[in-house]
């Protein structure tokens, strides 16, 4: 017997490179996203970010002029492998984007979906 996990928004693979801010940090921390939907993504960098820390980023999306700010928690963290080298892989859910931000991240993963 196999578990089906239904998701409310549909994921697209993506390789968008990141510049984070931890809460109450300063300093910016370079990640990328390897796919998204419209309430999270999948943070892939070389460290571990715990659980429930939130974070801050500007997302610049393929074929969209403006860049998306949002607002995350991290809600799990993994280590994987990809590309060889040993990495963590983290759930985000989006906590906060405005309403054009979202229209934003709304167009982008319909007109990606539609390839």
């Amino acid at each position: 017997m196999s578990i089906l996990h239904f998701r409310r928004y549909a994921r697209v693979q993506v390789d968008l490179p990141i510049k984070f801010y931890p809460r109450n940090s300063q300093e910016a921390l370079s990640a990328y996203l390897n796919n998204i939907s419209e309430e999270g993504a999948s943070l892939i960098c070389p460290f571990s970010v715990p659980v429930a820390t939130t974070m801050e980023f500007d997302l610049k999306l393929p074929k969209i002029p403006q860049s998306v700010r949002i607002y995350a928690e991290i809600l799990w963290t993994r280590p994987v492998k990809e590309g060889g080298q040993n990495v963590f892989a983290h759930g985000l859910m989006f906590r906060r984007l405005s309403i054009e931000d979202r229209e934003r991240l709304h167009e982008y993963i319909s007109h990606a979906m539609s390839y």
